[in-house]
């Protein structure tokens, strides 16, 4: 599974971290891929290893930050092909714990909501003076369509 690396964390050890925290503590068959901006190389560990060093998916620019991540299972399939339908039901079996261990604990990284910025006025709790004529900046009061009036004030 292939995740877009978190764009507000600067770093990659703070995006790898976030990633860490969405999987499973004993995750011994995981493995991290991290891809990198440019024709740089991709870098990939065990997921033991990442857990102790979170650095050894760091590639030798430090200036530049992971831009995605692929979570993989990885595991030992040597004499699993001598019958298909062992072959079979060792793949089934790993998807399944594979989607169970990972994917279904796995977020999309999304922006935060913006945030209301209080401007001076508002923060020393002084009201807006009345006056007769709208300043450009609010809204006027439209016709009543039975929903309740607000006055907004816009940014300048």
């Amino acid at each position: 599974m292939q995740l877009p690396a978190p764009a507000d964390r600067k770093s990659t050890s703070a995006r790898v971290n976030w990633l860490l925290r969405q999987l499973p503590k004993d995750g011994k068959e995981l493995h991290i891929r991290a891809y990198w901006p440019r024709r740089s190389k991709t870098t990939q560990a065990s997921l033991e290893s990442i857990r102790e060093n979170p650095s050894v998916l760091q590639i030798e620019d430090r200036s530049l930050a992971s831009t995605s991540f692929e979570v993989k299972l990885v595991r030992n399939a040597v004499g699993r092909f001598s019958q298909s339908k062992r072959f079979v039901e060792e793949l089934e079996d790993a998807v399944r714990s594979f989607y169970e261990q990972v994917g279904q604990r796995l977020k999309r990284w999304q922006p935060a909501a913006p945030k209301i910025v209080e401007t001076p006025k508002e923060a020393a709790g002084a009201q807006p003076q009345a006056s007769n004529e709208a300043a450009p900046e609010q809204f006027t009061r439209q016709p009543s369509t039975g929903l309740p009036d607000l006055d907004v004030e816009l940014p300048r």
